[in-house]
């Protein structure tokens, strides 16, 4: 599924494109060409407010190949035995869905495992319904390899989960939070962050260099951020791996800076875990912020995706820019932000101390 295909709730431009693309999906799969393009179809599905339509679309594409999986698929009939749920989306998409998985045993009586990439499985262990967590690696040509000690009984996609359990509305889907952080993770990254005085306010810049919509979704550098610098008493915390992290190198202001060290996304819930604040470009940290219940805010587009409105993450803010590849505006209006949150957890801190009568 991917960032690009629970894409941007779009303009009116793709809505009326896709509309086609709906009608066309209404024919069996069998008969739909090579070319059509699944995504842009359940893309404009969600646009025109037709969820159901949107998650039926994305379920129905061709399957991938689940090698070493030769059981039947799941459809949300009872079940008996293990269900192996396969995570091979994008990442933020697996976040934002893994919200279902606790659902999966109200269906039957068995093991829940999920089959998710590595910088996810330890994450996904503490989702509520996960029994255990299996590692996959995603290999060229759509296969997913798979190393089972054991036959499961049966296998669901993730994606496939929203339209099973019936999320026909915004309102119908699972509440954030359900993530949680390992308690032991949460204390071995203390010593790591920043103590004192001040907000502790992580920071992700850059996306995926490699999806096709990262130009859009990241902003130009890290300079883009400096209007946040002038604003007082805040621990900037960089959350930044891979691309953009030695950006941090040049920056005019102290920066508490985790990159690499960040192994995998149970690393990246324990420090979000102890942050007043993440500000992100719309990636999968900021999705996992989001499914932790943490103050989240998103530079997004001028169309923010679906994920970010209807209360999907309901402590997530959206700032978006004015026009179209300008990201000034967004960063303006953030630091103007961020000056009052400090302010008022301050008065927050202030009023819960207790000072002693003088007698």
């Amino acid at each position: 599924m991917g960032a690009t295909t629970l894409n941007a709730i779009g303009t009116a431009v793709k809505q009326t494109l896709g509309r086609s693309l709906i009608r066309a999906g209404a024919t069996q799969v069998a008969t739909v060409p090579r070319s059509f393009d699944w995504a842009q179809a359940a893309t404009a599905a969600f646009a025109a407010g037709e969820y159901a339509r949107g998650w039926e679309l994305l379920d129905s594409r061709p399957s991938t190949r689940m090698a070493g999986l030769p059981v039947p698929h799941w459809n949300g009939q009872s079940f008996h035995g293990v269900m192996a749920v396969i995570c091979a989306d994008g990442l933020g998409d697996q976040i934002l869905l893994a919200r279902f998985i606790r659902r999966i045993k109200s269906r039957g009586a068995g093991a829940v495992v999920a089959l998710a990439p590595c910088p996810l499985a330890r994450l996904f262990s503490r989702i509520q319904g996960v029994d255990d967590v299996f590692p996959i690696d995603r290999i060229p040509g759509g296969h997913v390899a798979v190393n089972l000690p054991w036959r499961p009984d049966w296998y669901v996609r993730l994606g496939g989960l929203p339209r099973i359990f019936g999320c026909n509305d915004p309102t119908s889907v699972p509440r954030a939070p359900y993530i949680a952080a390992d308690p032991a993770d949460i204390a071995r990254w203390r010593p790591r962050l920043p103590q004192g005085a001040g907000l502790r306010v992580g920071l992700v810049w850059r996306g995926d260099p490699n999806n096709v919509d990262d130009r859009q979704r990241s902003v130009p550098s890290f300079a883009t951020l400096a209007p946040l610098w002038l604003v007082p008493d805040i621990n900037f915390v960089s959350l930044q791996v891979g691309a953009g992290e030695d950006e941090v190198r040049s920056a005019t202001k102290a920066i508490t800076h985790l990159g690499s060290d960040v192994r995998d996304f149970a690393d990246t819930a324990a420090v979000i875990s102890q942050l007043d604040l993440l500000i992100s470009v719309d990636t999968s940290t900021a999705n996992l912020a989001g499914a932790m219940g943490r103050p989240t805010w998103v530079l997004g587009q001028p169309t923010p995706e679906f994920r970010w409105l209807h209360g999907w993450y309901p402590t997530a803010r959206v700032f978006c820019q004015h026009r179209s590849g300008e990201w000034d505006g967004a960063t303006a209006d953030v630091a103007a932000a961020l000056k009052t949150f400090s302010a008022e957890k301050a008065r927050r801190d202030a009023r819960d101390t207790v000072i002693p009568r003088v007698q």
